[in-house]
């Protein structure tokens, strides 16, 4: 890790709890507080310390207390304080694998947690929805212009790319995106990131062509299964129905402009899942 990085991500909640077990099970609790002193110095008559048996002279009294306060919900207040201080128990104790070669690779469990530079690109379900949505923009825009055009159209276009566009926002705030890396270090595999909207702190889709540093959690690998078991990418989804009835509805020029085939991903036979903790660059 730089000295210096701009987070594009951090799962605060995963953070908060992850450091939590980390702490627990690594970490006495005394060693991360705080110790303080208050010395109060006062100088008082020797009568009031002698009670009357000394009636001339002063007394230097000096007051030394010492107490310790626990920081941990202090740390927690900053989420990058956080992530720094779980880096540092993770490296300290051998729980974080580095992985900066292929080689790497190989010694990648289930439940590991991994620090792994990448690039990411939207999964093609969403990337056919969104190439959908431009066509059908550009073309409503065409028939606004075009009075001949928009007297023979069969049916409302600007109502079907309404509810491409509302319906593709709703997924990506509401639910998991996943995003896939390009195949990890001239290997076969390939990374597969869920991305909760509500955790980013910028759009990824900016920086699609930028190595980015994840740090996460692996939840399953699979290692060249020939394309016996397919990669958690593509899940059916109301948007299948939907291409289905616009090949029923738009005209033959428009669907090969759409070419919604030619964006279909590949097949991935090897795949890490990774639960994002924190991704930055």
């Amino acid at each position: 890790m730089n000295d210096f990085f701009v987070p594009l991500y951090i799962n605060d909640e995963v953070l908060s709890s992850l450091f939590k077990i980390a702490i627990e099970r690594f970490i006495e609790i005394e060693k991360i507080t705080n110790k303080q002193e208050v010395i109060i110095n006062s100088n008082v008559p020797l009568c009031e310390l002698t009670c009357g048996k000394i009636l001339q002279g002063n007394a230097s009294v000096q007051l030394l207390q010492g107490f310790t306060r626990r920081t941990i919900q202090e740390i927690e207040k900053s989420t990058i304080t956080t992530y720094i201080r779980l880096r540092d128990i993770l490296e300290k104790n051998m729980f974080l694998k580095k992985v900066s070669s292929k080689d790497d690779i190989n010694f990648i469990e289930d439940g590991d947690i991994v620090e792994i530079k990448c690039k990411m690109k939207m999964n093609s379900q969403l990337k056919k929805i969104q190439h959908v949505i431009d066509i059908l923009e550009i073309e409503s825009i065409i028939d606004e212009c075009n009075l001949e055009r928009r007297e023979e159209k069969k049916f409302d276009k600007k109502a079907l790319l309404n509810w491409f566009k509302t319906t593709l926002q709703i997924v990506k705030d509401s639910k998991c995106t996943k995003y896939i890396t390009e195949p990890l270090f001239s290997s076969d595999l390939r990374g597969i990131i869920p991305i909760q909207n509500k955790y980013s702190l910028m759009d990824l889709d900016c920086n699609y062509h930028t190595n980015m540093t994840v740090l996460g959690k692996v939840s399953s690998i699979e290692k060249n299964s020939h394309g016996n078991i397919k990669a958690p990418i593509n899940t059916e989804t109301c948007f299948d129905f939907a291409y289905d009835r616009l090949s029923s509805v738009l005209s033959k020029d428009l669907l090969d402009k759409l070419n919604i085939d030619d964006l279909i991903e590949e097949n991935i036979s090897s795949y890490m899942e990774i639960i994002p903790i924190i991704i930055y660059v």
